[in-house]
């Protein structure tokens, strides 16, 4: 073959640390950030962290700390603004006129709100232990991005909740040519060989056919329980015995077998990792209403104030070649964190806020009340892009008057309404579902087509297969189990 020279232009966003730095703030949970700045405290001299106590105690001392630069959301360019290299993130000025946007800036007790509790160390939680095991695969730069993405799409329980067009999307930015979704799969089914077994499948049914296919080939009726979550899973759902052994021609003894082997899988994956009945979370945002207005609030405990210590700085004047170098490098480092927090906090409130705004129904009535919405409809209001708005919404919590919610929580995807009303989202179709189940009676309960038939009536349009589907994520038996433990 001939060897030839080519020409070829194009144009490349450059990753310089400082964005490398500042996309990784983002993405850190609130727990997380405080170790990392504190290491940063632990090891650079040159960076101090201010206290609400030393606030207090010295109302003089910023006269003497010109380089003083508190992380409260500034002017300064948020992660997305770096990444797309523009100047105005462009704000939100549709919003309904009882919202309202401010910071808490001292105390970090709420009135009227839950209570809720810190802890100065967190667990390993499930994304990081996933991420933890990307090396393992030896993956190219490009799938290393689809990785990522695909994990930031896998919630608590396991399950991967956004399709791979979402993630062809969101990851088109990152990439020099955007991905296929036929890519996205290879690479998930990669992630779905790791531990815990059965993660980052997208229903129960596949939940279990990863495990039961990760189970060495030796292990007694593996694979009839194969074919059974395979080919008769519906008939799995309903306990049906005879259907089970009729369908696949075996006896009921080797079905009996099958079944008590699937038992011993975990429909909850996700579940495994990280979880503990002690485990806290501290809010980075805080949702009240003051004077008939909605107010999304950043929360103090969760916004570090840093600061350069001029004590150092000032040396930078008399000392030799070796410290002067030393002094200016720490001290740029210290400017880059300071930047990068600053960013965190002026994107986590922009999204924030766009979210809230879009769920105040939630707000004033409920789960019932939750609106459609997607990280497309966040980013294209404040023009980020979704890979953004991704970042920081996962493991990013926010306190309302109805508990406390991480961000995700706030987005599902939409289902037609059968009385021409506003689409509802499928959070709300869950919390009817959850309802009619609560109240049904306790020697009847509601099959899954009965279900659909009073969901109709309330003006939702749901199949009985999908009813069934959101059923079983809530952890709700079938309507024949929840007679038998009545």
């Amino acid at each position: 073959m001939k060897q030839t020279l080519q020409l070829k232009m194009g144009q490349q966003l450059a990753m310089t640390p400082q964005l490398q730095q500042a996309i990784r703030m983002l993405q850190l949970s609130t727990l997380e950030l405080q170790q990392e700045i504190q290491q940063a405290l632990d090891e650079n001299p040159l960076l101090e962290r201010e206290d609400d106590d030393t606030v207090a105690s010295q109302p003089d001392d910023h006269n003497e700390r010109d380089d003083f630069e508190p992380t409260e959301p500034t002017s300064e360019k948020s992660v997305d603004e770096l990444v797309s290299q523009t100047d105005n993130l462009g704000d939100n000025d549709a919003m309904d006129s009882r919202w309202e946007d401010t910071f808490v800036n001292n105390s970090s007790a709420v009135e009227g709100l839950p209570e809720f509790e810190a802890r100065s160390s967190a667990p390993v939680t499930l994304h990081q232990h996933l991420l933890d095991q990307m090396w393992q695969l030896h993956l190219t730069p490009r799938d290393q991005v689809l990785f990522i993405a695909l994990v930031d799409g896998i919630d608590d329980a396991g399950y991967l909740r956004e399709d791979l067009d979402t993630i062809c999307a969101a990851t088109a930015d990152e990439l020099d040519e955007p991905a296929e979704a036929d890519e996205v799969a290879v690479v998930l089914k990669q992630i779905q060989h790791l531990d815990p077994p059965g993660i980052g499948a997208r229903d129960v049914q596949e939940c279990l056919a990863i495990q039961l296919r990760q189970l060495d080939d030796s292990v007694d009726a593996r694979e009839t329980a194969v074919q059974i979550v395979k080919e008769r899973f519906d008939a799995l759902a309903k306990r049906d015995l005879a259907g089970i052994s009729r369908g696949l021609g075996v006896d009921k003894t080797e079905v009996h077998e099958a079944l008590s082997l699937i038992k011993t899988l975990s429909p909850r994956p996700g579940s495994a990792i990280g979880s503990s009945d002690t485990d806290y979370v501290i809010p980075d945002l805080v949702v009240r209403k003051v004077n008939n207005i909605w107010r999304v609030e950043l929360n103090s405990e969760a916004v570090p104030r840093l600061y350069l210590n001029r004590t150092y700085s000032d040396l930078v004047e008399h000392a030799d070649d070796e410290s002067k170098s030393y002094i200016k490098a720490q001290t740029r480092e210290a400017k880059w964190l300071i930047k990068s927090v600053e960013s965190r906090y002026d994107t986590l409130l922009k999204v924030g806020r766009t979210i809230m705004a879009e769920q105040l129904e939630f707000l004033e009535h409920g789960e019932e009340s939750m609106r459609p919405l997607i990280l497309a409809d966040v980013a294209r209001q404040i023009d980020m892009h979704e890979s953004t708005v991704s970042r920081a919404t996962t493991q990013k919590f926010v306190l309302t008057p109805k508990g406390l919610y991480e961000l995700k929580f706030f987005f599902s995807s939409q289902l037609a309404s059968s009385n021409g009303a506003e689409a509802a989202s499928s959070t709300a179709i869950r919390a009817v579902i959850k309802r009619l189940v609560a109240a049904e009676p306790r020697n009847k309960p509601l099959s899954d087509s009965k279900l659909a038939t009073l969901l109709e009536a309330e003006g939702y349009k749901v199949a009985r297969r999908t009813v069934a589907k959101y059923r079983e994520g809530m952890g709700i038996a079938g309507s024949s189990e929840r007679k038998q433990l009545t």
